[in-house]
């Protein structure tokens, strides 16, 4: 019995999924379950007996009945996976070592997927359009996947959720199950919810058999009888479901296709026959539709395509179209007819060529290059085919017309931001609401996504085919993007991109995304990238194996060496290096590789002065640059191989031709950039002699040539040289950003290179650069002035068609930001209507750095009143909107604050520009009444940052003023609660021009009590809504400033006090150590009849009185209270009187010197000392005086 059950379990095997890589866990417990029943279960667990010269025989049968049983486990176990996983395993040894390999791969990969797990639970809706035991199921399915990975969740948490989850329709069943006291288990939910949705389909199957309970349908409307004599009056219509049956007459059946609904006349049989009906849905397109699985139509009529057509689609969102997407299908209710951009879609397509074009929303056009069947078959089963589908490449996304399939007689309900289509009451598929559109839940046919596309057409266009291909070939099957750009530069012929891809691209590249990028070096030689690679261990012809790169980082340039053996990379790499270093003059400085030992020779590398850089071990990141020409290498070698049909041993070969000419690259375009760059005509002209083609070729990675290349450099006498040799076309050549080396130099502001290039070629001031930004809007964002004003001078005041009435006012921004007032003058003079819609150019004068615009000639301040006059005759409306500003074109600004930083007017009152100010309110007065986001006037405002002059203008509004002082914001602040508010602005703008802080404090006292001055009795101690009086307010945020003031005045007391005490110490010994000693008789001094002696004695008395003085005050600072008060009066004027007095001290004391040096020397030297003093004194009256 047992044999036969093996044998059963054996023959049965077949009928176990096979393992594809996923849901491990599930199919581990099957095969575990097959092995326990066969028996060799136990080789998983258990090691091989171990093979012995001297095994007796009870120990050799055990031996080979493992060996038997692992041969059997390891069979069943490789015969359960899918063909791509038996190549993968197929060589291991044992069914132990293969059972544990793959729970370490796919059990860990399960382990990743624990956070699926929780979104899937989490984002799972039930809806009504499916059984909801069926959905019940799935959640039961995810949980169980929950108890698989050791994920533990209460019960009672699962069944709350699964309650949530349940569909809208069953909103009283959610809340009674909520409502119940004892708790629920999943297996009691699922029982309850069982019975209920019995019972709901009992009463549905009631309702229909019952259609006249008084409930009309919703969707389906059929119209009665109507006597033609009448026209409908006065006769109400009843909403009845089409496949009720009728109560006044018999099911209409047709005799020749057994349908009900229709008669024999009107079969689409007979009409297709006839050819009266275009596929069911007419020339625009449509929908047919068979209940037996939608399938499509045999025989289409592609009648009428011969005249051209302009058909319609709508533009719902403009980001909706930024993303190509093949894929997926979307309902466009303003379409005339269905679209597809995808050949792959098509069942049939007649390729035409009449001219008929799509209309777009955005009024851009498209080409319709056929008309063709497509099938579309929903996640519900359902298929419908849409005839006369237009074949549209140029398209983004495939369109469903809403109106051909109303024409079709498909019914479409849109509610909840789902779609619902379905025909005759039979339902057909859905939709969900996405990006401002609907998409269709269609299957989606299983396809690489590539870029390399071919143009599949009818046979009179086979010979363009085999043009694009047979290039495409011969460029080693580059990107067809790559190639459609080539075609615009005229470097190959026309190419056209179609849809269908290209096999040989598809079978042998493989893409990944790319590393982020990383800054290259701009000089040749500094950095080489190395890495070495094989071609699956295949031998070329010349028996080589390896393959060896060298790239510069700078150009990008690359030497390929094919090897026998690895350890020849360091000598090729010797090779590479006395090249490329006789032929370009300059060392090679680095070399950059992964950690192979082909490459490790330090002595050689520390010889030759060469670093070698090695990668992070396993990160092949760090050597991107080899790594990914190596993908490149690959691709280009295995397309060639695999087009040509040649074995892989041709490889060498191919490699060679790929990269053969890099000598001509080497020799030719390195010298000629490195001349570009540094303006050595010589060199360039001996090349251009013998290549003139090079002159509009490009020679750097960014599609530059050398006429871009020296713009950008700003080599005048090269570029002058250089268009001698050029014809117009070449000077409107593009890089890669889409500049013309005139863009290149209005940007550096080489004005005399720009007239170079305007003389040979006007037409390069009409054509647009980078973001579609015209020459002279560069420089002006850029700021050369002198630029600005060639270009506008040659532009024609900007009249040419190329102009738009916004890129002129991005011109006229520009030059407002860079203060090239003149050209902006200029500008608005020669465009007035720019003036009118200058609100930008409003918020650009209202910042700061245009304040000082007071002189009446300022071309600034005569811009301003040109823009402002304008406006002001607008409505008040449009002058509120201006006022507002523009998102924010000043934001940048980091003196500005966020509050008022989208509000010309508040930002101009914050940034103190008083001028701009005035010439608003002067002819718009109702500004000063203006309040921004937190109900503050400019006065507010302007009190805030402690600007007088604006707040000056108060009192010169007459009455309104009352109106204004009153004002309290959101907060309940009045004006004067505005300057006990000290913001960091404040600090760093106004304060700053005060020197320390006691007078900062000072000031602060002053515009304190200016304000208070003007303000009611009644506000002036009336608190905000936090609880503050204008008074505690000043002092809470004012208190770090009183403190440092408080510091800084008992600081620079105390230093001066030391200079008045030494001055002190020195009079007074002066006093009593004269010149000439005392009289011994009478105690008078020996001089003291000399006027010169008793100038002495009177000037070092002054000076020693006067520091006195300084000390006596200067004590009385250091025991101030250092209250508020004293920063108001006492202290800065004691602090006056300390410095006073000290300097009077200091000048009577050198005074005092010069008559003691006098006496001393007598009449040698006293006019030089007499003009030093004098110096001295003028110099102190001027400093402190």
């Amino acid at each position: 019995m047992a044999e036969l059950s093996s044998k059963d379990m054996t023959t049965k095997f077949a009928k176990l999924e096979k393992f594809q890589g996923v849901d491990f866990r599930r199919w581990q417990k099957k095969m575990h379950f097959l092995l326990t029943t066969l028996n060799v279960v136990h080789v998983l667990s258990s090691t091989a007996p171990e093979e012995k010269d001297d095994e007796t025989p009870a120990e050799i049968r055990k031996r080979c009945k493992w060996e038997n049983d692992d041969y059997i486990c390891r069979g069943h176990i490789l015969n359960g996976m899918s063909d791509s996983l038996f190549d993968i395993y197929q060589n291991v040894k044992n069914a132990k070592q293969l059972w544990n390999d793959l729970e370490s791969k796919y059990i860990a990969e399960d382990a990743s997927s624990k956070k699926f797990l929780v979104s899937d639970f989490n984002n799972y809706k039930m809806m009504d359009s499916r059984p909801v035991m069926e959905q019940y199921n799935e959640l039961l399915r995810i949980l169980g996947q929950y108890a698989q990975h050791n994920m533990q969740m209460d019960e009672c948490i699962a069944v709350s959720s699964v309650i949530d989850k349940l569909p809208p329709s069953w909103k009283d069943f959610k809340h009674t199950l909520k409502h119940q006291k004892e708790e629920l288990s999943l297996v009691q939910l699922g029982s309850h919810i069982r019975i209920e949705e019995s019972l709901r389909g009992q009463e549905s199957d009631k309702n229909k058999a019952k259609p006249d309970v008084g409930q009309p349908s919703v969707h389906m409307v059929e119209g009665n009888k109507i006597n033609p004599n009448h026209k409908g009056k006065g006769i109400k219509r009843k909403f009845e479901d089409r496949n009720k049956p009728n109560k006044n007459s018999n099911v209409l059946v047709c005799w020749r296709c057994n349908m009900t609904g229709h008669l024999k006349r009107d079969c689409r049989v007979n009409l297709n026959k006839r050819g009266k009906v275009n596929n069911g849905a007419g020339s625009s397109g449509g929908g047919n539709y068979k209940p037996n699985g939608f399938a499509p139509q045999k025989g289409q009529n592609f009648s009428n395509l011969d005249k051209p057509m302009v058909y319609v689609c709508s533009l719902i969102l403009e980001s909706f179209y930024v993303q190509d997407d093949h894929c997926t299908w979307w309902i466009d209710s303003g379409a005339t007819s269905h679209m597809c951009r995808d050949r792959r879609w098509f069942e049939k397509l007649a390729l035409t060529d009449d001219g008929s074009i799509v209309k777009m929303g955005d009024e851009s056009t498209a080409k319709v290059c056929g008309v063709g069947i497509v099938n579309l078959t929903f996640t519900s089963g359902k298929t419908i085919t849409l005839n006369n589908v237009l074949f549209v490449p140029r398209l983004r996304k495939n369109l469903v017309s809403g109106g051909c399939l109303n024409s079709a007689g498909f019914k479409q309900v849109y509610e909840s931001d789902k779609f619902i289509l379905s025909r005759f009451g039979t339902f057909i598929g859905l939709g969900y609401f996405c990006f401002g559109m609907f998409r269709l839940n269609v299957l989606i046919p299983s396809s690489d996504d590539n870029d390399c596309l071919l143009i599949n057409s009818s046979s009179n266009d086979s010979s363009k085919i085999d043009d694009n291909m047979l290039w495409h070939a011969r460029l080693g099957h580059v990107n067809f993007r790559r190639m459609f750009e080539m075609s615009k530069y005229g470097l190959i012929p026309p190419f056209d991109i179609g849809v269908e891809k290209c096999k040989t691209c598809m079978l042998t590249k493989i893409t990944k995304q790319p590393f982020q990028t990383v800054i290259r070096k701009s000089n040749l030689l500094d950095l080489i990238h190395s890495d070495l690679c094989d071609f699956h261990a295949t031998p070329s012809l010349g028996n080589k194996k390896y393959v060896v790169t060298f790239i510069d980082d700078s150009s990008r340039f690359c030497y390929v060496y094919l090897l026998h053996s690895k350890d020849e990379a360091l000598e090729k790499f010797k090779i590479y290096k006395t090249e490329v270093e006789l032929q370009l003059g300059v060392p090679v400085k680095c070399l950059r590789t992964d950690r192979g030992g082909e490459y490790m020779d330090p002595l050689y590398f520390q010889s030759v002065g060469i670093i070698h850089e090695t990668t992070a071990p396993y990160t092949p990141q760090q050597n991107g640059v080899a790594e990914r020409k190596n993908r490149v290498l690959k691709e280009m070698v295995n397309s060639m191989l695999s087009y040509s049909g040649l074995s892989k041993g041709f490889w060498g070969e191919a490699m060679l031709t790929a990269y053969g000419r890099k000598e001509e690259y080497l020799e030719i375009c390195c010298p000629l950039y490195e001349a570009s760059m540094k303006g050595n005509w010589e060199v360039a002209k001996g090349i251009f002699d013998k290549h003139k083609e090079l002159v509009r070729f490009s020679i750097n990675r960014n599609y530059e040539t050398a006429l871009h290349v020296a713009a950008y450099e700003g080599n005048t006498l090269f570029v002058k040289n250089l268009a001698t040799l050029m014809d117009n076309k070449d000077m409107e050549l593009q890089n890669s950003n889409s500049n013309t080396a005139l863009c290149l130099a209005a940007t550096t502001g080489h004005v005399e290179m720009a007239k170079i290039m305007v003389t040979k070629n006007k037409t390069l001031l009409d054509i647009a650069g980078s973001e579609g930004k015209m020459p002279l809007y560069m420089a002006a964002l850029s700021g050369k002035h002198e630029m600005v004003k060639y270009l506008y001078e040659n532009s024609e005041g900007m009249t040419g068609g190329f102009w738009t009435h916004e890129s002129r006012g991005c011109v006229l921004l520009s030059c407002v930001e860079a203060e090239l007032f003149d050209v902006a003058l200029q500008i608005v003079n020669d465009c007035p209507e720019l003036a009118i819609s200058g609100g930008s150019v409003l918020g650009a004068l209202a910042p700061n750095k245009y304040k000082e615009l007071v002189n009446e000639e300022n071309q600034a301040l005569k811009l301003l009143r040109i823009i402002w006059a304008n406006i002001a005759k607008l409505p008040k409306a449009e002058i509120d909107d201006i006022l507002k500003g523009p998102a924010d074109p000043i934001k940048e600004d980091e003196n500005l604050t966020k509050k008022y930083s989208s509000r010309i007017l508040f930002v101009a009152v914050e940034m103190g520009n008083t001028t701009f100010i005035v010439e608003l309110i002067r002819h718009y007065p109702e500004l000063v009444l203006e309040l921004n986001d937190n109900k503050q006037s400019i006065f507010h405002v302007a009190v805030l940052h402690r600007h007088f002059d604006i707040y000056s203008l108060l009192h010169e509004i007459g009455s309104i003023k009352d109106s204004i002082i009153n004002l309290e914001d959101e907060k309940g602040n009045n004006m004067l609660h505005f300057v006990g508010i000290l913001e960091e602005t404040t600090m760093s703008n106004q304060l700053q021009n005060i020197s320390g802080p006691v007078l900062q404090v000072r000031q602060e006292l002053v515009w304190f009590k200016e304000v208070k001055a003007i303000l009611p009795p009644s506000l002036r101690e009336k608190k905000n809504i936090a609880g503050q009086s204008p008074h505690q307010l000043f002092t809470k945020n004012h208190k770090s400033l009183v403190s440092k003031g408080e510091e800084w005045m008992k600081k620079t007391s105390s230093e001066l006090m030391v200079v008045a005490a030494l001055i002190v110490t020195v009079s007074f010994a002066a006093a009593i150590t004269f010149v000439g000693g005392y009289n011994q008789a009478t105690g008078m001094p020996m001089l003291s009849k000399d006027k010169v002696f008793n100038l002495f004695m009177v000037t070092n008395g002054a000076s020693f009185l006067f520091a006195s003085t300084s000390i006596f005050f200067v004590v009385s600072i250091i025991s101030s209270r250092y209250t508020e008060r004293d920063f108001l009066i006492s202290l800065p004027t004691k602090l006056a009187l300390v410095i006073a007095t000290l300097s009077t001290s200091m000048m009577y004391m050198m005074i005092a010197f010069s008559f003691n040096f006098f006496l001393l020397y007598k009449k040698s030297y006293r006019k030089l000392m007499m003009d030093g003093c004098l110096a001295y004194v003028n110099q102190v009256h001027l400093k402190y005086c």
